[in-house]
């Protein structure tokens, strides 16, 4: 009975915290960090994308880049081929001569490196410009996305900008649940950012200078890891400059970069367990705690609901927590979405919310036990 009241006072003081967290940096979430009115297009951008077995993306992602409102003399855009098993490098180099840019380059990795991270890593070395962006290859950007890299570089001085992402959905659970879920880890980052404590980025929206990449490339900072430069990059970078301002979330409508959702739950398990894994290399202070309170506080829901199979009478008790959740979540949301004005099912949002608990908790258990799978490769690490 001890142990029992101790996890009820236990999740009685996280779900306090969760709520409390998310009110502060509600205030936040709506702060736009840019100039939008500055007409500031002096800056040459280097956009950097690595793909591997994405023909079915490819011809979006180019479409996006060929709308892009910006001076074309003042941006480049390299694609890296991470060794792909398909066509991809073939559909590559066709919608390039298609679509009529002089100013896209694609390379490809030699035999002796694969993965992510060298790819970007070559991609860099590649480049002509000292501002980079990078996004994915199975995402399209907003037409005014350089605009709003531009400006915010301008405007604040950052040295690490991190931008919105949004998933599509087609309606079903496992896609909205993905793009709510999605919404609310975006949106919980671009706040902390912009309250000066940046606790999580995505390398499909972000931007940076190329001589703070160089430096931290060099540092061997997250080297053991098979992903999350992104993170890493991020938290050098803070280290590196101690400013409110080195880390930047560009909270504007321009800056978005859709991408798209998995496509069933062993792929997002798998995409998850991915990015579980590298948490173990984090060093900042402020993301161990933040991630650690929220993760307790997931893990010691799962904990609970499993005591009810053992005593029927603490039902009672989970529902008051969960919907307190809700209602929370719920409040949260509708905050973040007056920016992204997606669609909500309400039913979808309750089963989320319900959900994402169980989810994350198995996410939890299994990144220690699990390998992952990364577009055909086996993954340990």
């Amino acid at each position: 009975m001890i142990i029992v009241n101790c996890i009820i006072l236990l999740l009685i003081g996280l779900s306090l915290s969760y709520a409390t967290y998310l009110f502060i940096i509600c205030n936040f979430v709506n702060r736009n960090s840019i100039n939008t009115d500055a007409n500031l297009l002096n800056r040459n951008i280097s956009i950097i994308v690595a793909f591997r077995n994405e023909v079915n993306n490819l011809p979006h992602l180019f479409e996006s880049f060929s709308k892009l409102n910006y001076p074309i003399d003042k941006f480049e855009v390299i694609l890296v081929n991470d060794h792909s098993s398909d066509n991809s490098y073939e559909i590559a180099k066709n919608l390039q001569k298609q679509c009529g840019l002089n100013n896209i380059k694609i390379i490809s990795l030699s035999n002796d490196f694969q993965g992510k991270k060298n790819a970007i890593n070559l991609g860099i070395a590649n480049s002509k410009y000292e501002v980079i962006a990078t996004t994915d290859a199975d995402c399209m950007v907003n037409e005014m996305w350089l605009r709003s890299i531009a400006q915010s570089i301008a405007t604040n001085k950052n040295r690490f900008i991190s931008m919105p992402v949004i998933l599509e959905s087609n309606g079903s659970f496992i896609q909205n649940f993905q793009q709510i879920d999605f919404l609310m880890l975006n949106s919980i980052g671009g706040a902390s950012m912009l309250a000066g404590l940046p606790i999580m980025s995505n390398a499909a929206n972000m931007a940076f200078y190329k001589s703070d990449y160089i430096q931290f490339h060099s540092s061997l900072i997250g080297s053991d890891s098979e992903s999350g430069d992104d993170m890493f990059l991020m938290f050098y970078i803070k280290k590196l400059y101690h400013s409110k301002n080195s880390c930047m979330f560009v909270n504007s409508a321009n800056a978005i970069v859709v991408s798209k959702p998995q496509i069933n739950f062993s792929e997002l398990i798998n995409q998850r367990i991915r990015w579980s894994k590298k948490a173990k290399y984090y060093k900042d202070l402020n993301t161990i705690i933040v991630g650690g309170l929220l993760g307790a506080f997931h893990f010691l829901i799962t904990l609970y609901s499993l005591m009810i199979l053992f005593n029927s009478s603490l039902i009672l008790g989970l529902l008051i927590v969960l919907l307190f959740k809700l209602i929370v979540e719920i409040i949260f949301y509708h905050t973040i979405n007056k920016l992204y004005h997606l669609k909500v099912n309400y039913i979808d949002f309750i089963l989320s919310s319900i959900f994402y608990s169980y989810f994350t908790s198995y996410i939890m258990v299994s990144s220690i036990f699990s390998s992952f799978n990364w577009k055909g490769r086996v993954i340990k690490n």
